[in-house]
């Protein structure tokens, strides 16, 4: 991703680079991925936001964090009107997808969150929020706002820079969004800048032995996000008819703005007791409406916009609506915007009235406080039931006092209309018990992430029975792709609702980007009644290219994170560290890796915005390889990101020479207008075409400064080359996404090298193909191997497979050209024919039109599609196919 250009607005001037994203599921999305990845972009405009006086935040939070009463404020709120119009940049891209990108800062904040006013997006319109440390959240679309409020609360994001990136198709109308509030978050909501636990040491993380007997309740409670800078809670609260609608209890004082553009974070949960560790952060959910409140009880009840999906496996809270003095009564909560905390007190609650409200009175919590950010939260009876919410007191870890809770029991009849009528009680609802009879769950994979240096693994898949009978037997067939396959059976005894973990045996890893795969089938023999959650992944890497990371931190160690990636995939990745009591330089053991070939970046960060030296100590961090050192530094600002390309010596390397017939003309080398025209895309196009990869092929990437090369070796197009085993099979082995030069070569990713293959030395048949030619292969085999194998298909005297597999021009032979959609087939008239895909690219309508861009009806490679005129398309078609008899057809010469 490019820095954002420079772009002055009433709030200042911004300047500065987002890390090329990682995706940070959050919210309800609706996936895909940015346009910004693998492309080279110009910069886009920013907006940089007031700094913010914390001294007086500070101030005026010592006072305010005394009162439940009010939300607990993490963030200042800027008022803005930022639309497609008045800010950002657009883009039109290749395929004429239009392309809207905003950069938004606010000085040394700890997350930065935004409201849409106006959130009105166009059909196939889609918006990503992208953070400064390679975190992307979205898509979101029309699906995220089912109520058609036209507005949408987005998450915070960590750091002080977010990009916002909205994308919507060539044709059809563009869609309305307009920012209408950036909060600066300068109490941090993740702690990824200090340690956890800004609330009371007398809170007890839900997690301790303590929580067990609430965890049905404790999946019910979240955070919210109230007005873009306040933090509250609330409970997802069941009804009469038991069906999950989302309804959500708070309080009335929380209410502030329009919950339509709330956000509800769910599981913000300690995974250990002691000490608190992070929970995830990103189960949320987006929008509300408000359905009833009222100051007499402190009440307000919401619908949620979206229903929380089954990965979050909320709960439904069951409550009591008869008034009826409890024994005893739990809270749970998120106190001072903390991870979620459980409180009990063990006498009976009393009767009171309460700045004017009807609640119950907790006299004294005997485990456990509420505190600001508890605002809303429920209160349980002895029973498990809801019987209020959390409207103030003074209760803290200091001060062992009263907190009052609005009654349930005097709410009921403002709620009603919602929750129904069905007695006095009514338990919890549970949206994942089990409603089949056969439903094996594949939960997890385990043992098959991140970088991996051993040749073998023992994963192992974690099943969950989710049917009501018991299973007996299952299979699991798992594989890599273009790798290893198998079938692992299992035979036991797994009740429902309960879970085992099965070992699938050991696994012989290739080189390459790796996603391993495993599929539950046949439980009891049958079939599984719901297949959709039967599938679980995981990716992973493994290479020969041993790379060691030696990083030395300076004192704030929990500052610095780092990670290694290919294009928009994370290989591997470290941090926070420890801050230390002093200033110093302090080394990490040694962080060793094996990559496979391929170009790389290693990105550190540092979230203060200080590099890792020399103010605080002389921090370093140095990247070495077999060839030496391949990145070092330490001195930087927010992020230090370097390039780097391993190749092993093992493997086997082809040095293959083709001419493309389209670019090449009248010779005697080819065009590279789709270079020149900055349409040659950074990651190869042939895995989103459908092509099959083998032997860790695909994924390739290039830098764009190889692209800049000019001359006979200035790259034409991205090519894919086989390498094939013997006849009469021919059964493709190996597969490369490589770089076409003008002069014909095919070079690797570094634009200069022989292609390697991860595949044994070895005789092979050499095949090329490309995404609007007929491929080529060798009538005989090459030897490939650390010596790289030559084939030049371009010559005359190299005989191909096949009958008439190229075209003869001046002397030398080209691809067939015309392949337009890319069924090995040129035709020109006819059903499927090649040459109506170049009519409807242009607009169908003006066959005159010409439509630049990267398109396969580009035959010619110049950058633009044309049916008529000097230089179009369509004759090269005609061309192929032999030029006077239209009828004809030309097929790809390969086995």
């Amino acid at each position: 991703m490019q820095p954002f250009r420079t772009y002055l607005s009433q709030a200042g001037i911004v300047g500065f680079t987002l890390l090329l994203p990682l995706l940070v599921h959050g919210q309800i999305e609706q996936g895909g991925t940015p346009h910004s990845l693998g492309r080279t972009l110009g910069a886009p405009a920013g907006v940089r936001l007031p700094a913010v006086d914390q001294a007086a935040l500070a101030a005026q939070d010592a006072v305010n964090d005394q009162d439940k009463s009010i939300p607990w404020r993490f963030g200042k709120n800027h008022a803005v009107s930022l639309d497609l119009d008045n800010a950002g940049t657009w883009t039109v891209l290749e395929d004429g997808t239009r392309l809207w990108r905003l950069g938004l800062e606010c000085p040394n904040a700890l997350s930065v969150n935004f409201e849409f006013h106006d959130f009105r997006p166009a059909p196939g319109g889609k918006v990503f929020v992208m953070d400064e440390f390679g975190g992307y959240i979205g898509a979101f679309t029309t699906a995220n706002d089912p109520t058609h409020s036209g507005v949408l609360g987005v998450q915070a994001l960590k750091g002080q820079r977010i990009m916002v990136e909205y994308s919507v198709p060539a044709q059809g109308p563009r869609g309305n969004l307009r920012i209408g509030q950036v909060t600066h978050g300068y109490r941090d909501i993740f702690a990824h800048a200090r340690a956890l636990g800004e609330s009371g040491s007398c809170n007890n993380n839900t997690i301790c032995p303590e929580g067990d007997p609430w965890r049905d309740q404790i999946r019910s409670v979240a955070m919210i996000v109230v007005s873009g800078s306040g933090i509250c809670t609330g409970t997802l609260i069941n009804n009469c008819a038991n069906n999950g609608t989302p309804y959500f209890l708070t309080a009335n004082h929380c209410l502030s703005g329009n919950v339509g553009t709330w956000v509800f974070r769910f599981n913000w949960d300690s995974p250990t007791c002691s000490p608190t560790t992070n929970g995830p952060t990103t189960q949320t959910v987006s929008g509300a409406t408000l359905l009833a409140n009222s100051a007499a009880t402190d009440v307000a009840l919401l619908q949620l916009n979206s229903t929380p999906p089954s990965s979050y496996n909320v709960f439904y809270s069951g409550w009591d609506r008869s008034g009826t003095i409890p024994t005893a009564q739990t809270g749970i909560h998120h106190p001072a915007g903390d991870i979620k905390k459980i409180s009990f007190d063990t006498n009976s609650a009393t009767q009171v009235t309460y700045s004017g409200a009807s609640c119950w009175r907790i006299l004294n919590w005997e485990d456990g406080t509420t505190e600001p950010g508890s605002s809303g939260s429920g209160l349980w009876d002895q029973n498990g039931r809801l019987i209020g919410q959390l409207y103030g007191g003074t209760a803290s870890c200091s001060s062992i006092t009263h907190d009052n809770y609005g009654r349930f029991d005097l709410s009921y009849s403002l709620l009603s209309t919602w929750l129904g009528s069905c007695g006095n009680t009514i338990d919890g609802y549970d949206p994942n018990l089990p409603t089949v009879s056969l439903d094996a769950q594949a939960v997890s994979l385990q043992g098959a992430t991140g970088n991996i240096c051993t040749s073998t693994i023992s994963p192992t898949v974690t099943v969950r029975n989710g049917g009501t009978t018991t299973l007996t037997s299952f299979s699991i067939a798992w594989s890599i792709a273009g790798g290893p396959s198998g079938t692992t059976p299992w035979s036991g005894s797994l009740a429902s609702g309960s879970t085992v973990a099965v070992p699938i045996g050991s696994i012989t890893l290739p080189n390459g980007l790796l996603t391993l795969t495993a599929t539950i089938n046949s439980p009891n023999g049958g079939t599984d009644l719901v297949p959709g959650n039967n599938v679980v992944s995981s990716t992973l890497s493994h290479g020969p290219n041993a790379v060691t990371l030696a990083l030395v931190l300076d004192r704030y160690g929990e500052e610095t994170t780092w990670l290694i990636r290919s294009g928009s995939t994370t290989i591997a990745s470290g941090g926070p560290y420890t801050r230390q009591a002093s200033n110093g330089a302090y080394p990490q053991p040694p962080i060793n890796l094996c990559l496979p070939d391929g170009c790389y970046e290693l990105v550190v960060n540092d979230s203060y915005g200080d590099g890792i030296c020399c103010t605080y100590g002389n921090g370093s961090f140095t990247l070495t390889g077999a060839s030496g050192t391949l990145a070092s530094g330490g001195s930087f600002t927010s992020s230090s990101v370097n390039a780097f390309c391993v190749t092993a010596s093992t493997g086997s390397l082809v040095s293959a020479k083709v001419f493309l017939d389209g670019p090449y003309g009248t010779g005697p080398e080819m065009s590279d207008a789709l270079r020149t025209a900055s349409l040659v895309p950074l990651t190869e196009p042939y895995t989103a075409l459908g092509y099959t990869h083998v032997a860790g092929g695909g994924g390739e990437t290039v830098s764009s400064t190889v692209l800049q090369t000019t001359g006979s070796d200035a790259i034409v197009d991205w090519v894919f080359v086989e390498l094939r085993g013997p006849a009469p099979t021919y059964t493709v082995l190996a597969t490369r996404c490589a770089l076409l030069q003008r002069d014909g070569h095919i070079v690797d990713v570094d634009g200069t090298s022989p292609v390697t293959f991860d595949i044994a030395a070895g005789n092979y048949h050499v095949a090329v193909k490309h995404r609007n030619h007929l491929g080529v292969m060798s009538a005989s085999t090459i030897a490939a191997g650390a010596t790289a194998g030559t084939i030049d298909l371009s010559a005359t005297t190299t005989t191909t497979y096949g009958t008439n597999a190229q075209r003869t021009v001046s002397g030398v032979n080209t691809m067939w050209s015309g392949d337009c959609i890319g069924n090995g087939i040129v035709q020109y008239t006819g059903v499927g024919n090649d040459r109506d895909p170049v009519l409807t690219r242009v607009g169908a309508s003006v066959p005159t039109a010409m439509v630049p861009g990267y398109w396969n009806e580009d035959v010619n490679l110049d950058g633009k599609a044309m049916y008529t005129g000097g230089g179009n398309d369509r004759d090269l078609i005609l061309q192929t196919i032999g030029g006077s008899v239209p009828t004809n057809t030309r097929t790809a010469q390969l086995p």
